[in-house]
């Protein structure tokens, strides 16, 4: 049973947690991370395990914070789940934050160099991973590759992402 810190809008604690699945109140919101890893210019994606909502659609690592996790800790703690890659808190930078429905979002930039091949896929979540350079990533995007959530994100902060695609490859 996963557990939820419950927060007001402003990101001001409830003191009460909630058990994920069960219907929030209004005036209620719980955190969500995604991290935005960019390895050499390219974006790090994961492909959604096929019985998961969006499944065979690919995303950027996320997912609920936990209760007793701060964002960071819950996005160090998603990246390594998901992906198997350690990062250090003072590598993970807030882009935006962004309220919609009852999750406060948040999203991260990570940069570090990562060989895809050290990747490490969960089981039963994620199925295929893969560093895709902006013009890639902009052709999956107009095929419907990209699990809606996260084409929705990008579309309104693709001005602070696509800073990180433009950087110069060795």
């Amino acid at each position: 049973m996963e557990l939820w810190h419950l927060y007001v809008k402003l990101e001001h604690p409830l003191h009460k947690t909630h058990i994920r699945g069960e219907k929030l109140k209004d005036g209620e919101y719980h955190l969500v991370i995604h991290i935005w890893t960019f390895s050499k210019g390219k974006l790090l994606i994961t492909k959604r395990h096929p019985s998961k909502p969006y499944g065979n659609l690919w995303e950027v690592t996320g997912g609920s914070v936990i209760a007793n996790e701060t964002a960071v800790e819950g996005a160090k703690r998603e990246l390594k789940e998901e992906t198997g890659i350690d990062c250090e808190e003072d590598e993970l930078f807030l882009c935006t934050t962004k309220i919609e429905g009852h999750c406060i979002f948040k999203s991260f930039i990570h940069e570090k160099n990562i060989r895809i091949e050290d990747v490490i896929c969960q089981e039963n979540e994620t199925i295929d991973a893969r560093l895709v350079s902006y013009e890639e990533w902009l052709k999956m995007l107009e095929k419907g590759l990209v699990a809606s959530p996260i084409q929705k994100h990008y579309q309104k902060y693709k001005n602070q992402l696509n800073q990180y695609f433009r950087k110069e490859q060795p």
